[in-house]
């Protein structure tokens, strides 16, 4: 939360973006919060999905371990809906298993 309170103050000039998720977030326009956080904490982005409303979700993460989500709703305004400290990587499931039982694994739905 200490991120956000610091983006806030950094980019008070921002806008505010529709939906739940941006009642109580720093929104505005998605280049300039990429910009700021590859400026101010040297997040990178890291991964990236689709909601099921069709709103662009971003993980960026830093190599100090600080983490932040990106949310860009459908009118194209954007918000960082949480931020962290604390992130470690995993290993892939599908891989790991795959290696100790020496097969592919075919995962069915």
């Amino acid at each position: 939360m200490a991120k956000l309170l610091k983006l806030a103050i950094v980019a008070l000039g921002l806008t505010g973006a529709s939906g739940a998720w941006a009642s109580s977030t720093v929104c505005g326009e998605t280049d300039l919060l990429v910009r700021l956080l590859h400026g101010q904490d040297q997040e990178r982005q890291r991964s990236m999905g689709m909601t099921a409303r069709g709103e662009l979700l971003e993980l960026y993460v830093a190599r100090d371990g600080t983490w932040t989500i990106l949310m860009t709703g459908l009118d194209g305004g954007a918000c960082i809906v949480d931020d962290g400290d604390t992130d470690e990587a995993v290993p892939d499931v599908r891989t790991t298993l795959a290696h100790v039982t020496r097969h592919p694994l075919v995962f069915q739905r």
